[in-house]
């Protein structure tokens, strides 16, 4: 990857020729690299690849209602007729590539497992978003301890009230 690309990644990342839109539960699967698109032969042509098979046969039920399947190819087009960009306003296949890097090897070193039994254990708590960082792995626990405590303080504090210890 060159150096400027990288220098420049921030510049880029966000633009809207990265953009790809997904339903809610497959933006999920997505973000959580249980799924990512193996690039083909073809330009801008994708398999979809599921690591987790309860997850796959969910995919495939929510493909059906558009009648697609987890085995048909995902096709990236520029549909702006006016658009002088053509294949830059689709999304870059370095990104897509990097994705699909991280998800393989978050399945193969079994780390994705372990991050999903660790947030399963610390999930997000009230109002605070799902952890997508180490940092707020960390603050999910904090959080759930302390959430965790203070339920055990109020129910012994109430266990006191209601013993009739009170003077």
């Amino acid at each position: 990857m060159p150096d400027e690309f990288i220098e420049n990644l921030k510049d880029t990342i966000d633009q809207p020729y990265n953009l790809i839109m997904l339903s809610l539960q497959v933006h999920e699967m997505f973000d959580r690299y249980d799924i990512c698109l193996q690039k083909t032969n073809i330009a801008h042509h994708y398999k979809i690849q599921c690591f987790n098979d309860n997850k796959k046969r969910y995919l495939a039920h929510a493909l059906q209602f558009e009648g697609r399947s987890v085995d048909d190819l995902v096709v990236f087009k520029n549909h702006d007729q006016t658009s002088t960009l053509g294949d830059r306003a689709l999304p870059n296949p370095l990104f897509l590539e990097i994705h699909a890097t991280i998800a393989g090897v978050l399945e193969m070193s079994g780390a994705g497992k372990f991050l999903d039994e660790l947030l399963s254990e610390y999930p997000p708590t009230g109002n605070s978003a799902p952890a997508s960082t180490w940092a707020g792995i960390e603050r999910q626990i904090m959080l759930n301890d302390f959430a965790t405590q203070f339920e055990a303080g109020l129910k012994g504090g109430l266990a006191f009230l209601s013993s009739g210890q009170v003077n």
